[in-house]
């Protein structure tokens, strides 16, 4: 719902919108719903035509289920939950998952003033802050009667004083399992099969308590200093104050502490003094005093029809303090001792990062209907908190990872070519070739062992990924049209990864081995398979004007239908049953396509408060487009995974012959009969239809 308008003539305004967004879980997680509720408001004043004051609000609340340590994902499809429904667990999803709740209250200024009709300026500022909090289903009431199984098959709803009678009667006690939380320890039904406290894996042991701050400032003014150049410049700023706390803690199974949470106590002092008495990957650590940000410049210029855009930014890094890795290379804390870690914390604050990114661009026509362009830049990019700063470990285990705010900054360097061409009077042809050269990505498997001895290893990130991407682009489209407009389009992408950095390295002082890269342990993994997956998109957009129709407006006016298609060509992945020499490392299958028709239908109406009736059906035509995780697909009681995706790729074809060779078949993915199919075949097919339908006002 949104409201706006104006409140004291043409000087003060104003905007008010709230959305509310509830999407039902498929199968019973720890909450029923995926929840995502938003506030916004702005008070905008203008003192004069040329200033505009601009101050907003923005609340925002998120709920929804997750699994083990919360990186900002919640479950939100069925494919993300059937990724984690385990075979044994699919009564007790609710204990195996547990609740992720976010709030976000951010303010926001900008200040926009007109100095000349050659000159403006820009100034914004935000603030607010952002709470992660972990919550679980009540305890689980262990031992407690809950129901009674009898002889004769019927079960009924018992108390703890009608247990004895119904035990005298020959039926079988049972407590409220699988409902409620429990981590530990973990039991199965009465015949052993199914999970119905704890679960496989663990995943619902997870904390999180964790904040942070964030303050953000840009500015920038734009200038028509001559006909031709037209420059503008601007700065930012950025600081935050995070407080990371997430992981397992021995609090969460202690009904004490149900009153404030579990929360254990000590989280604003020292990360070394919260209290508890177990822990696993618990991220436990402060960044306090971080900066980063920019200034850029950037001359536009057109002479005749030519028109360059030339500038360049320059970035910096200025790290929050953190142990001494270069000075503490040897130190016990950063091998199987984590006891040792927060006495070297927060110890120096590594050098500041600057990275110079120059940045070019040219369009330049060859006809009245056709130009050529070409787009060349360099591009910054600030590793995540989490890769700079990440502190690991377990109350009295070893340092399992950590950050490393010594890092360089990723660069991006990227080149664009293009070929525009104007088809008749409506449409419009656009053929573009790209290629990225990525440099310095984070890689956090680097692996540093410091005792011959224990053979434990932490990790730590490293700037050891490279990636290169190249890809072709083309579309057709129809921006302009009073009744039709749309698009087609085909991009052919390729995306290779490598990593390149260390793989092992080892203390000089206490091991005798000698520091790897991934290329000398594993060239296959140091160089990936890739194969590309080419898109095809069109769009079609139908409307007709709110007043067509003359008199009969109301019924042929406010119509608008949109109809989106997009097909991907499927994963590639490897198939080698007989171990085969000849298919190592390889991707020699490929599943279906993804195919996906989106349909949209609206109608306003004009009359008084403009209502507007519309539906959305996603996946129109319920195209079948399969789970790949073919993990938990083929996953079943009884059975051997992997068997049971054998029998169905032999199904598809995919056998060998008498000399051992491996014939080629149909591409997975493909519907088959029930005794080759994956037995929760609901698993497989993902994405199905699915509609929506409303009613909005306008006031």
């Amino acid at each position: 719902m949104t409201a706006g308008g104006p409140l004291i003539g043409d000087k003060i305004s104003f905007l008010l919108s709230n959305r509310r967004e509830r999407t039902a879980y498929t199968w019973g997680l720890a909450v029923p719903n995926y929840r995502d509720d938003t506030v916004q408001g702005r008070l905008i004043y203008a003192p004069t035509s040329t200033a505009k004051l601009t101050l907003g609000y923005l609340r925002g609340w998120s709920q929804g289920a997750k699994f083990d340590n919360f990186l900002g994902e919640f479950a939100r499809s069925p494919q993300a939950e059937a990724n984690n429904l385990r075979t044994r667990n699919i009564f007790a999803m609710g204990s195996g998952s547990n609740i992720e709740t976010i709030t976000r209250n951010y303010g926001t200024l900008t200040w926009t003033h007109t100095l000349s009709p050659k000159t403006f300026y820009n100034i914004t500022a935000r603030s607010g802050k952002v709470d992660w909090t972990a919550s679980w289903q009540p305890p689980q009431k262990r031992g407690v009667a809950a129901a009674a199984v009898f002889p004769d098959g019927r079960t009924e709803k018992i108390t703890e004083g009608q247990a004895a009678a119904a035990r005298a009667q020959g039926a079988v006690i049972l407590d409220e399992a699988p409902l409620g939380f429990v981590y530990r320890p973990p039991a199965r039904d009465i015949l052993g099969l199914y999970n119905v406290r704890g679960s496989d894996g663990n995943l619902s042991r997870s904390s999180d308590w964790s904040y942070i701050y964030e303050n953000d400032f840009t500015a920038d003014v734009t200038s028509q200093v001559t006909r031709n150049h037209q420059l503008k410049g601007g700065v930012q700023v950025h600081h935050f104050y995070l407080r990371e706390f997430r992981g397992f803690v021995s609090t969460i199974e202690d009904p004490t502490k149900a009153a404030s949470g579990y929360r254990p106590e000590g989280l604003e002092d020292d990360p070394a003094k919260v209290g508890y008495t177990d822990a696993a990957d618990v991220h436990n650590y402060w960044v306090k005093t971080p900066l980063y940000g920019g200034a850029f410049l950037q001359d536009r210029m057109e002479y005749r029809q030519i028109v360059v855009n030339a500038g360049v930014r320059v970035d910096f890094h200025r790290p929050d303090k953190y142990f001494d890795i270069p000075s503490e290379q040897h130190a016990d804390w950063m091998g199987s001792n984590a006891a040792l870690l927060y006495q070297k914390t927060r110890a120096v604050r590594p050098p500041t990062k600057w990275a110079v990114s120059p940045r070019f661009g040219v369009s330049h026509p060859i006809t009245a209907e056709s130009k050529l362009f070409f787009n060349y830049g360099h591009f910054a990019q600030l590793p995540t908190s989490d890769q700079l700063y990440r502190t690991q470990s377990g109350l009295g285990e070893p340092l399992e990872t950590f950050g490393n705010p010594w890092m360089d900054l990723p660069r991006t360097v990227a080149y664009e070519l293009g070929y525009e061409r104007n088809l008749g009077r409506s449409y419009l042809f656009n053929g573009t070739a790209y290629f990225k050269d990525i440099d310095r990505e984070v890689d956090e498997d680097t692996r540093l062992y410091l005792h011959d001895a224990t053979d434990r290893s932490t990790r730590f990130s490293t700037n050891g990924v490279v990636k290169d991407v190249r890809g072709v682009e083309v579309s057709v489209r129809k921006a302009q049209g009073r009744f039709i407009t749309g698009f087609a389009s085909y991009e052919f992408r390729q995306e290779r990864r490598r990593r390149v950095g260390w793989d092992q390295l080892f203390d000089a002082k206490t091991v005798t081995a000698a520091p790897t890269r991934l290329i000398e342990n594993n060239p296959s993994a140091a160089n990936p398979r890739f194969r590309a997956r080419p898109l095809w998109k069109a769009g079609l957009n139908l409307r007709t004007p709110i007043d067509y129709g003359g008199d009969a407006r109301l019924l042929k006016g406010g119509w608008e239908v949109n109809v989106f298609y997009r097909r991907q060509a499927g994963n590639w992945f490897n198939y080698n049953p007989a171990n085969d020499l000849s298919l190592r490392d390889i991707d020699n299958v490929q599943w279906m396509d993804d195919n996906r028709l989106d349909l949209r239908l609206s109608k306003t109406f004009h009359v008084a408060a403009s209502p507007t009736f519309y539906l959305e059906v996603a996946n129109l035509f319920n195209f079948k487009n399969p789970n790949t995780n073919t993990t938990r697909v083929f996953e079943h009681l009884g059975d051997n995974t992997t068997a049971n995706f054998r029998r169905y790729m032999e199904a598809l074809g995919w056998k060998l012959d008498t000399g051992g060779k491996l014939q080629k078949g149909d591409r997975p993915g493909k519907e088959l009969g029930p005794d080759v199919m994956p037995k929760r075949d609901y698993l497989f097919y993902v994405g199905r239809r699915d509609i929506t339908f409303g009613l909005r006002f306008a006031y």
